[in-house]
């Protein structure tokens, strides 16, 4: 029987326009599991972001980083291929569905979202698990 503590948050839910998921507060965890699933006319970026503001002072990840609100941009590896994905960079879906598991390292972060950046068509879902050893 495993003793690990799982819990699963949705950050987007069939959104389909720019701006920034649910702020989930990932401070007790180590690991983070994201899935994406996008519908077969989804064309925009999906950008993951991380905080190591104070707990209970929750980023505003749709406005600019700066010193009084500290976000960057969070790498995310492909589990199907292992590929890094440059978080700045993002993913790119273009008018193809895409179903896909990332893992996002979120050790010493305090709040992990994603947002959808150069909306032009289409859904997306994107939920992660966070859990430890």
């Amino acid at each position: 029987m495993s003793s690990r503590k799982n819990i699963k948050y949705t950050i987007l839910d069939d959104a389909a326009a720019n701006g920034a998921g649910n702020s989930i507060q990932c401070t007790d965890f180590r690991h983070c599991v994201i899935t994406v699933h996008a519908s077969d006319t989804s064309d925009m970026n999906i950008k993951f972001q991380g905080s190591v503001a104070d707990p209970g002072q929750d980023p505003d990840f749709e406005s600019d980083s700066d010193r009084d609100n500290d976000w960057s941009f969070v790498q995310v590896k492909n589990y199907s291929d292992g590929n890094a994905i440059v978080g700045s960079s993002g993913i790119v879906l273009a008018t193809e569905g895409h179903h896909a598991q990332y893992e996002a390292d979120i050790n010493g972060l305090d709040y992990i979202t994603a947002q959808i950046y150069s909306y032009v068509a289409g859904d997306v879902t994107v939920r992660i698990s966070l859990y430890n050893d």
